[in-house]
């Protein structure tokens, strides 16, 4: 009952302290090999997991739904191992960006699928358009909103409760941007890019004034970010329930989910290849990209979501729905932490060279 309100909640928490950690310069420079990987993707994911469960559902709208609840990346789940792990600040920013995109990206795409099914017929442009208005609107009002803060934040440098204040306006921002129709999570995001790049937003807009961003705000956030995703995720292991063996479904379950995990993996492995020859920045953490696709909060929302609109739906799809999204979620964080395991290890073996390999160079001269 209150998991949807909950999960918006961690989710506003967790992107806002995402933007927070985004450098101006940085983002620029990796915006494209973020949107190559995240899209790249989720398409595969979308087409790979609608295949597999139409043959369960019978129902391609609602295969294609299964599909973009699992697609993407979680923004709660990546930001906080890629600021931890020992990886290039380039890859951090990709990885950073692709899953907060992500995160939005199959939030209304689900939405709209929705809608469709619940129709019975819908229009692509109406679709297009929905997609392009919830980004325009989030971007510009987090933006504006980023911006009106940080001169309010100049009156309470060094003061107590500054971090307090500026949390009770990324709520107010939250609820404009999604009475406005927007993404209320993308808001977040850029509000909290804002106040942590305030001299390069003074410089982009020419600004005269100079704003005063307080870094106790980033510590305090922190602490609030790791108690939400903590209680978050021990509601949603409470939440989680192992079909049983002796269901007739229960084979048929159990082989569909691990064939959508390999083909995860696969397609993942296969747009990780591409972006690397695309963008060779890259190539010294390609282990850390294609293993890091942990799916989390936006998945267990969405599915919640979905068994909730779609009424008409036989118990046993509600059922499966759920069961897919929440198996589909920790194998893939299984398999994003041994990626980073794998990863971490493979850094730490690169950088302890042996000295006879640097004496053999000198021995030649």
């Amino acid at each position: 009952m209150f998991t949807p309100f909950f999960a918006a909640l961690a989710l506003m928490i967790i992107l806002f302290d995402g933007g927070l950690g985004l450098n101006f310069d940085k983002v620029i420079g990796q915006m494209g090999p973020s949107f190559f990987i995240g899209v790249g993707t989720q398409i595969t994911s979308i087409v790979t997991t609608a295949i597999i469960t139409f043959f369960v559902f019978n129902d391609i709208l609602i295969a294609l739904i299964m599909g973009a609840i699992v697609a993407g990346t979680s923004g709660t789940i990546v930001v906080s191992l890629v600021q931890r792990m020992n990886v290039s600040e380039e890859t951090k920013t990709v990885l950073t960006i692709e899953s907060v995109v992500t995160d939005v990206l199959i939030a209304v795409i689900v939405i709209i699928l929705i809608e469709f099914k619940l129709s019975g017929s819908g229009n692509y442009l109406v679709a297009a358009q929905s997609l392009i208005s919830a980004f325009a609107i989030a971007v510009f009002i987090g933006l504006l909103f980023g911006i009106l803060w940080l001169k309010t934040l100049t009156f309470f440098y060094g003061k107590p409760y500054a971090f307090m204040t500026t949390l009770a306006a990324l709520f107010l921002l939250y609820t404009i941007v999604e009475i406005l129709h927007g993404s209320g999570a993308m808001a977040a995001l850029v509000f909290g890019f804002v106040l942590s790049n305030d001299k390069e937003i003074a410089r982009m807009f020419k600004m005269k004034s100079s704003f005063v961003f307080d870094e106790k705000i980033k510590q305090f956030q922190g602490e609030i970010t790791f108690f939400v995703r903590t209680f978050f995720f021990v509601y949603l292991g409470a939440m989680f329930v192992l079909p049983n063996p002796s269901d007739e479904f229960f084979i048929i379950f159990l082989l569909s989910t691990l064939m959508i995990v390999l083909a995860m993996v696969a397609g993942r492995y296969a747009i990780t290849f591409l972006a690397i020859r695309r963008y060779s920045v890259l190539k010294k953490d390609s282990t850390a990209i294609w293993t890091m696709m942990p799916r989390g909060l936006a998945a267990a929302v969405l599915a919640t979501l979905a068994v909730s609109r779609l009424v008409d739906l036989p118990d046993i799809t509600k059922t499966l729905i759920i069961n897919y999204s929440f198996m589909v979620i920790v194998l893939t964080c299984i398999v994003a932490t041994i990626g980073t395991f794998i990863s971490e290890r493979k850094n730490r073996e690169t950088k302890s060279v042996p000295l006879n390999q640097i004496e053999k160079p000198l021995q030649k001269n």
